[in-house]
C-alpha cells in the first residue's frame, strides 16, 4: 500500500486506485501525469483499497476485479457501505456481463476495460466527478432483469418512488436512463447544465440512488422513457 505524500494541487481530483499488478498501477501513474487527475494512494489488494479510501476520502476510485485478500467486487461492496457517495470505476481486463451487472448492483459508477484510450479513460474519469454516469445505455434491460435476483443484491437498493417526480425530474431521469451527460440533456430540453445538475440531485435524493447509474437503473425498472416524460 503506497500514499502521496506529496500536497494536491488545488483544482485537481484526488484518486485512490487499486490493482494487484504493479505495471498496471505504474502504467496508470504515467498515463495521469500532467494531467488534472492526482494519484494519492495504491494498494494492491481490496481490502488496502477500503483502507485507503477510508483514510484519505478520495474524490474518485479505480478498482481492478481481479484481487488477493479481498477481490474489487467485494471492496467495491464494502466502500459503497462505508462512503456511498464516493464514486467507484471498476477498471478490468474482463469484459465479463456478469460482473458488470454485479458491479452496478453493488453502486459503481462504471466498468471500464483496461484495453481503452487513454484520452477516453481521462474522460471517463472527469464524468463521472462532474456527475455523469458511464453506463452503456445498451447494457440497461440486461441489468435491470439481474438486479432482482437472489445473486446480485444492490448494496443500496433504491427504495424511492418515482410518483415523487414532478414531471420534468421524470423528463430528466428518462434521459440519464438513455447514457445522456447534464450538458446533452440540457441541449435537450433547452435549458442550462446547472439547471439540469440540479434536477438529476432532486431525482436521486427522491429515489434514494447513490449516483445517476442507480438512477438509470430505477428508470429502466419503472418504464420511464424519453416517448412517456413527454
Amino acid at each position: 500500500m503506497h500514499t502521496v505524500p506529496k500536497r494536491v494541487e488545488p483544482g485537481k481530483l484526488r484518486l485512490v486506485i487499486a490493482d494487484d499488478h504493479s505495471l498496471i498501477r505504474e502504467g496508470l501513474r504515467r498515463l495521469l501525469a500532467g494531467t488534472q487527475l492526482e494519484i494519492v494512494g495504491e494498494g494492491s489488494t481490496g481490502s488496502q483499497a477500503v483502507g485507503l479510501v477510508t483514510r484519505l476520502d478520495p474524490d474518485i476510485v479505480l478498482l481492478d476485479i481481479r484481487m488477493p485478500d479481498m477481490d474489487g467486487l467485494a471492496a467495491l461492496r464494502e466502500i459503497k457501505r462505508l462512503k456511498p457517495h464516493t464514486p467507484v470505476i471498476m477498471l478490468t481486463a474482463y469484459d465479463e456481463p456478469a460482473w458488470l451487472v454485479q458491479a452496478i448492483g453493488y453502486g459503481a459508477a462504471g466498468y471500464l476495460l483496461k484495453t481503452m484510450a487513454r484520452d477516453d479513460l481521462i474522460a471517463a474519469i472527469q464524468a463521472v466527478a462532474a456527475g455523469d454516469g458511464l453506463l452503456d445505455p445498451s447494457h440497461l434491460s440486461s441489468i435491470v432483469r439481474q438486479l432482482g435476483t437472489e445473486t446480485v443484491e444492490p448494496t443500496n437498493p433504491i427504495v424511492g418512488d418515482v410518483n415523487q417526480l414532478t414531471a420534468r425530474e421524470r423528463e430528466v431521469l428518462a434521459l440519464v436512463a438513455e447514457g445522456l451527460t447534464n450538458q446533452q440533456i440540457g441541449e435537450v430540453l433547452g435549458v442550462a447544465p446547472s439547471t439540469i445538475k440540479s434536477h438529476v440531485q432532486n431525482v436521486m435524493l427522491k429515489l434514494g440512488a447513490s449516483d445517476r447509474t442507480q438512477a438509470a437503473v430505477m428508470a429502466v425498472k419503472a418504464r420511464i422513457v424519453r416517448d412517456e416524460a413527454g
